[in-house]
């Protein structure tokens, strides 16, 4: 401890002028540019696809508007013939605008709207088409 006391003592007492701080060398990071505006992956306007499902085979049509890779109306046409199957459809048509309106094309898949997983199928194999179609 006495060593360490010397040594602090000492260095405390020496004579030499204060020295001016070393200069220091900052690199600045440029900011990163700003990203390009994210090119639109489909042509707006309006598209129609007959989206085909299940075993039957039953299908609807889709009619659909798209507006800056968004979806910004839909109707369904429904086809079936079987009452179970119709009520599926109109159900599924009556649902499928609220959750798909507003949704880029590239989100709007779904897996059961209003009980409908077949009519979903068909929606999404619709999609598919429509998402072909659309392409810049």
């Amino acid at each position: 401890m006495a060593a360490l006391s010397c040594t602090l003592l000492a260095a405390g007492c020496t004579s030499q002028a204060p020295q001016p701080p070393s200069p220091t060398v900052s690199a600045t990071t440029p900011a990163p540019a700003p990203a390009p505006e994210e090119e639109m992956r489909y042509r707006d306007g309006d598209y129609q696809a007959e989206g085909w499902y299940g075993g039957l085979p039953s299908h609807i049509t889709v009619d659909l508007s798209l507006q800056d890779d968004a979806i910004t109306d839909v109707s369904i046409t429904n086809h079936a013939t079987d009452p179970t199957s119709l009520g599926y459809q109109e159900a599924f048509a009556e649902a499928i605008g609220e959750i798909a309106i507003g949704q880029p094309l590239d989100d709007a898949d779904v897996d059961i709207v209003a009980g409908a997983s077949g009519t979903s199928e068909g929606w999404n194999s619709a999609l598919d088409l429509i998402r072909e179609d659309a392409r810049s």
